[in-house]
């Protein structure tokens, strides 16, 4: 079982909240330096809150899906510890944008309306993929902040969601391995691409259209799903 082997490598990577951050250390002055990162933070907070709304739709989808379903339990529960985790830096540090309950629950319903009937291969390429520009976004944040905790915070982060893309790369591959027909439809996806952080904010920090190292590893992940480029199957789609 995949599940199986993904519950002790989280177990063994596993950061704590209260006793890996040393929340005693951070220095507000450098955070406070510079208010373009902690305004990027408080989207990815926004983001990471919506965690119980996007894991859902793949519960759903996945109900009789053992492996899957212990999968996405634990990165639900592991996405809203990132939430907490960078509320709790953004008000250590005095940023002046709180993040409130009513705020959350406004920023949910508003992303829920008019919401398309979800479909399986979409969604999990959708969340795969999700995962894989967030990890991206977090190494880059460890790089450029100046302030240490914030570093360290990024870092704990990035490793998870680097985590998380892995493994459900490899649930998609077990489907694909069970259904080879699937892989135009995998293809159609990955062209379909949509951040699911899209539904709550309008602009995503976490996906960085310049970023050409996470744009090409998220090519050849692609590639390596369906063992076909997704430029070669953009033009064989224009020219039809």
């Amino acid at each position: 079982m995949i599940y199986e082997e993904y519950y002790t490598l989280a177990e063994i990577t596993r950061w704590q909240m209260e006793t890996d951050i040393e929340w005693d250390k951070i220095d507000k002055e450098i955070a406070l330096s510079q208010p373009e990162v902690l305004d990027q933070l408080r989207d990815a907070c926004l983001i990471e809150s919506y965690h119980p709304i996007s894991t859902k739709r793949l519960l759903d989808l996945m109900w009789d899906d053992i492996d899957a379903t212990g999968i996405l339990s634990v990165e639900l529960f592991e996405g809203f510890r990132h939430f907490l985790v960078l509320k709790r830096y953004l008000e250590e540090v005095g940023y002046d944008k709180p993040i409130t309950d009513l705020e959350l629950k406004k920023m949910r319903q508003k992303a829920v309306k008019g919401l398309p009937k979800p479909e399986l291969t979409q969604e999990l390429i959708n969340f795969i993929f999700s995962e894989h520009f967030a990890a991206f976004y977090f190494v880059r944040i460890s790089q450029k902040a100046k302030e240490p905790v914030l570093k360290q915070i990024a870092t704990f982060i990035a490793r998870d969601e680097f985590r998380h893309t892995r493994i459900s790369h490899d649930l998609m591959k077990q489907r694909l391995e069970q259904k080879k027909e699937a892989v135009e439809e995998v293809l159609e996806a990955a062209y379909n691409f949509r951040h699911y952080g899209n539904e709550a904010l309008e602009e995503v920090p976490v996906f960085q259209r310049n970023d050409v190292l996470a744009i090409n590893s998220f090519m050849k992940k692609v590639e390596l799903l369906t063992g076909r480029r997704l430029v070669d199957y953009i033009k064989e789609k224009k020219l039809k």
